[in-house]
């Protein structure tokens, strides 16, 4: 996570405002408390219950804690990375950023893009688009999520800690993408799908 935050950063996570409440409800905090300002058995405790289905406010987060099967991601490793992040969160560690979303997610298509030849991402990630997005609608970047865990991994490999092999990325690409559908397929199965390359 540091070498992430570090190499590549910003990490970001989210949760939502209701489920922050229902953590510091349980922590018998008022609502209006503020993360930065918990003492440090309080930060033990927020990250006991943040590491929990129950209290985890990014549904796809949540799913992958609740379907190992189908996401063959093992729980622990999720609960794990996500203790990692709040550890330097709290530390005051550069570049990681924690969103807290407020009301419920209203998207009413999904957009993916699988292609882009108009930037070259291992130099720019900029998003180029003919117009702007609308914000009704849930959009996937797949190309940037692979150049991002390209840079990752070569990162990884020139720390010279232990990483994949090259010959295996692209099959790790390929169950990041098909994670990211089962989540919207479990999440939203009514929404319309759009296939773009540009």
């Amino acid at each position: 996570m540091r070498l992430f935050a570090k190499e590549l950063g910003p990490v970001y996570l989210h949760s939502d405002q209701h489920t922050l409440d229902r953590i510091f409800a349980r922590m018998g905090l008022e609502s209006d408390t503020r993360l930065r300002n918990l003492s440090e058995s309080q930060q033990r405790s927020f990250c006991e219950l943040a590491t929990t289905s129950e209290f985890q406010g990014c549904g796809h987060i949540k799913l992958i804690m609740q379907n190992e099967l189908d996401y063959q991601v093992p729980p622990t490793l999720v609960t794990r990375t996500i203790k990692a992040f709040f550890r330097l969160y709290f530390a005051g560690t550069n570049n990681l950023m924690f969103d807290v979303l407020a009301g419920r997610h209203q998207e009413e298509s999904v957009l993916l893009l699988e292609e882009q030849f108009s930037k070259n991402l291992d130099r720019e990630s900029a998003l180029l688009l003919a117009k702007p997005m609308d914000q009704d609608r849930f959009f996937c970047h797949r190309p940037l999520k692979q150049a991002l865990a390209e840079r990752f991994l070569n990162a990884i490999d020139d720390a010279g800690l232990p990483g994949l092999d090259k010959s295996a990325w692209s099959n790790l690409i390929k169950s990041h993408n098909s994670a990211a559908e089962t989540t919207l397929n479990k999440l939203a199965p009514e929404l319309p799908v759009d296939h773009i390359r540009l």
